[in-house]
Parts: structure tokens; sequence; C-alpha cells
């Protein structure tokens, strides 16, 4: 059994809140990954950097999706592990049961990062853009096929033209000096680091499209690793 429900108000049309439960439903009939697991990357340099904002990013996933989650558990399970390298990402996956799975990754930050615009579109529909799962479909084939070239990511635009993130990363253009990145109902990850900036008053959120892009005055993209790096677009 699973339910779903909304907020009704005034003006709410029946028709449109019925559909829009069938959409919010749709996830568990349409998965296109079946048995996904939840997934975060954090940063460790001398400690683990700004856990509590990956731990809130899961946890929220958690609970859409409907996954036994235990935030001290992972607390815990972060505080006890003691990497190998010095500076590393910890990749830490989660299933539907509650099993964690915590292990190192080697940092590959390239010097000059360096990044393309896919040539396939995303779908804002689809669920899985907000929430980092490995639930991955074109982002993991589209990485794949530039990665051998040294790039360090991939950008999309979704059907509508809107620019979205990347495979990795989110998106930031310079306007007129000041910086954006596009809202999250274009289709993407609330990355932690673009929360942050948000939050500080630093990026404001703006519709991007792909001549804005073309023609912006600096691309920058971020992540847990690399933190708000300027881009080069080739």
């Amino acid at each position: 059994e699973m339910g779903v429900g909304g907020g009704i108000i005034y003006d709410s049309s029946p028709e449109k809140e019925y559909d829009e439960a069938l959409l919010k439903g749709k996830f568990l009939t349409s998965s296109p990954c079946g048995r996904f697991k939840l997934m975060e990357s954090i940063l460790y340099r001398k400690g683990l950097k700004n856990p509590e904002a990956h731990i809130k990013r899961i946890a929220a996933s958690a609970e859409f999706f409907g996954f036994i989650f235990k935030e001290e558990k992972l607390r815990q399970a972060l505080k006890s592990y003691l990497p190998s390298l010095e500076e590393c990402r910890i990749r830490v996956t989660a299933d539907i049961k509650g099993k964690l799975i915590i292990e190192e990754k080697p940092l590959d930050i390239p010097s000059d990062i360096k990044v393309s615009v896919s040539e396939e579109t995303t779908d804002p529909e689809n669920v899985f853009l907000y929430h980092k799962t490995t639930c991955r479909g074109i982002y993991s084939a589209e990485l794949k096929r530039v990665a051998a070239s040294g790039l360090y990511d991939i950008v999309f635009f979704n059907k509508k033209g809107e620019l979205t993130e990347g495979t990795r990363t989110n998106v930031y253009i310079v306007k007129k000096g000041k910086l954006y990145t596009p809202p999250l109902r274009c289709g993407l990850l609330n990355g932690t680091v673009r929360e942050r900036f948000i939050e500080k008053s630093k990026v404001s959120e703006k519709i991007i499209s792909r001549m804005e892009f073309k023609e912006a005055e600096a691309i920058y993209v971020s992540n847990a690793s690399v933190g708000l790096r300027k881009a080069r677009l080739v």
C-alpha cells in the first residue's frame, strides 16, 4: 500500500489534483532501474566536509521513495569510518531495506575543467533527476562516452530547451557580472554547494536558454568534490 497526497486550495482543480497524485506515484510502477539505491558522495579532506547537508538530502530521498533509513545509523557509520587516503570522496549507498555501504573513491579533479553540451535532452517530470540515486540513465552513458576525451562533465538541456545540470555537477553562468543557476523545476539535483550559495544569496535562480548559455560571460560548475570552479566549454 502506498499513499500520495497534495495541498487542496480554493481554486484547485479536482482533475489536475488527481493527475498530480498519479504522477507522484508513477515512480512505483515505472522505475527505469528496478531496485535502485540512494547515493551520496562526501568530500573527505582532514575530515568530512559538510556531512549534515548530505545526510539531510539522502534522508529526504529515502522518505520520498519509501526507503528504510535511520539518520543516526549513517552518522555513526561515517564517524567510525577511517579512509586510507588523506583526500578522497566517501561514497555512501543505501538500499530500500536500510543497508548502508560506505567506501572511498579517489578524487579526480583536473586543473582545467572542460565541459561540453549533450545532444540528449531530459524530461523535468522524471523524478529521478531530483534525487541522487544509482538510477542514472543517460547520465552514465553520456559521461562514459566523453570521459576518454578529457572532459570533466557533460551538460544537459531539458526538452523545453532549458539548462539543467551536468552528470555530476550543477551548472552556472555569469551574466552582467552576476551568477545564475537553473531552478530545480527544470529537472536537476539540488547539490550541497548550490544550496549553500543560494542560501547565502551568492547565486540567483534563473531559466537559462541555450543562447544565454552559449553567450555567457563565464561558466562555472560545482559539486562536493570541486567546490565552485570555472569551466571551459568545448
